[in-house]
């Protein structure tokens, strides 16, 4: 179990000394790998679709770091996500900057049209998340109780309680997350942001759209609630605006402004546009930004840690308390299902087989 741990810990090390990530005039290329490989993965600037800066609450707080993912659509799909950066606002805007340089409007001028998700269409959506959720839990402790063959009614009550603790809780969080997204349509891009805690700010340029369309269930019909989904040039990239209240008129402005950009587009290839304000860019232009050190090895080698602990404290748990590791288990996996859901999963298999081993070997 230490080597492995050793292993985990040395390879993410190679792993955060070989992320880089480097901004050209006309392209972004992101650089990285493993203890065993190396990667390279390119972003075409004119086929960006989507930049969407996301601040962890703790992470932001603590460290002042933050994630920029990018989206792009053509012939392919490519995303780079620039991972846990210092100052993600000044590489926000520097990704913007480079992009008008490279042909996209983006001035933002003229707001048409600005939405706020529908208050009923977000209750439905945390109810189904809080009911699927309740379901796994279910799942997870029907099976785990089968390793013995009878749980004390403390322990149940336990594991209740600390499923409610945590799941209520972030539940709410949920909700208030997808209750304060703002919607913005302006005259050459679409913004939005999102978040109570943790923050999500994005941007779209209109230069990439195709067409956009609405998304019904038969509930959102009578609820008056619409999934206005957005389709970009290329292949395989959608996004979608969801629980939208005014979907038809969001949906017609998007569609209205698409068509406006291809025909400007089309009658200014070749020519210079007028009194606007050229961001000029060198051809030998580069900026590189490299993974904060102390975010991106300190909770890496704290995880690996607690998994440690936890596995150690679980055997021997199992070993003198038979009967008590199932419900360790389950609390472990329902804490570990609501930050990463396959994770949780394996936590669950995994004590479930410590467990099973261990009352195994005592009878």
């Amino acid at each position: 179990m230490f080597v492995f741990f050793l292993f985990y810990l040395i390879n993410h090390y190679f792993k955060f000394k070989k992320e880089k990530y480097v901004i050209e005039k006309d392209r972004i290329v992101r650089y990285g790998g493993t203890i065993f490989s190396d990667t390279k993965t390119e972003l075409i600037i004119k086929n960006i679709t989507q930049v969407i800066m996301t601040l962890p609450f703790i992470e932001n707080k603590v460290f002042k770091t933050g994630f920029v993912r990018i989206e792009s659509a053509g012939t392919g799909v490519t995303e780079i996500v620039f991972k846990s950066v210092n100052d993600p606002d000044k590489l926000y805007q520097e990704i913007e900057r480079i992009m008008k340089a490279g042909g996209f409007s983006l001035k933002k001028q003229k707001i048409i049209q600005q939405e706020y998700p529908k208050t009923s269409g977000v209750i439905l959506d945390t109810l189904s998340f809080f009911i699927g959720g309740l379901v796994i839990f279910l799942v997870i402790a029907s099976n785990v109780s089968e390793s013995v063959s009878v749980i004390p009614l403390w322990v149940i009550i336990l594991v209740g309680l600390l499923f409610l603790v945590i799941y209520i809780p972030y539940t709410i969080l949920r909700f208030l997350d997808l209750k304060l997204r703002v919607y913005r349509v302006y005259d050459d891009a679409i913004t939005y942001s999102e978040g109570f805690l943790t923050k999500n700010f994005s941007f779209i340029p209109i230069e990439n759209l195709a067409d956009s369309a609405i998304n019904q269930n038969i509930i959102a019909r009578i609820l008056g609630i619409y999934n206005v989904v957005l389709s970009c040039q290329g292949a395989g990239r959608e996004i979608n605006f969801r629980n939208m209240g005014n979907g038809i008129k969001l949906e017609e402005n998007i569609d209205k402004l698409i068509a406006k950009k291809k025909t400007v587009t089309e009658k200014k290839v070749g020519e210079k546009k007028v009194n606007e304000k050229k961001v000029h860019v060198g051809s030998d232009y580069t900026a590189q930004f490299k993974m904060d050190a102390k975010k991106t090895l300190l909770p890496v080698t704290l995880f690996g840690v607690l998994l440690f602990f936890l596995i150690f404290f679980g055997i021997i748990v199992a070993s003198a308390f038979g009967y008590l590791l199932p419900a360790l288990g389950i609390g472990f996996s329902v804490f570990f299902f609501t930050l990463f859901p396959l994770f949780g999963i394996f936590v669950a298999l995994l004590v479930r087989l410590i467990a099973m081993t261990f009352i195994i070997k005592k009878n």
